[in-house]
């Protein structure tokens, strides 16, 4: 399993981030099309990392790690953050979008979910 890339520029905070918890449904639809739904027990992860003046090395790395992680169902890769390794993540949105903050310095927010503990 991969780890996120660890950022390199000594300029990054990484602030405005938020971590979430989010629960599955399962579902049933019967052949007459009702439905019966239950609430699953499992506790996921969702996230928002936000990456704050990142150099171009930086951003060139993240956005690697990005672009390889891209699938929709590839959830072979962790993050460590604040002391604790979540794993089975994947990215919750398709775009790339850093804005540049500043010279060489970008700014670039990243969606992340836990698809199973």
């Amino acid at each position: 399993m991969s780890l996120f890339p660890a950022i390199r520029s000594g300029t990054v905070t990484m602030y405005g981030g938020s971590r979430s918890v989010r629960f599955l449904t399962g579902q049933v639809v019967f052949t007459n099309d009702s439905r019966q739904s239950w609430p699953s027990s499992q506790q996921l992860a969702a996230f928002s990392l936000v990456l704050k003046r990142i150099n171009q090395y930086d951003l060139n790395t993240v956005e690697a790690f990005f672009r390889s992680n891209l699938a929709d169902f590839n959830a072979t890769w962790s993050l460590s953050l604040a002391g604790q390794t979540w794993n089975n993540l994947c990215f919750d949105q398709k775009a790339w979008n850093p804005v540049n903050s500043k010279g060489e310095l970008w700014d670039i927010t990243l969606k992340v979910k836990q698809v199973q503990t």
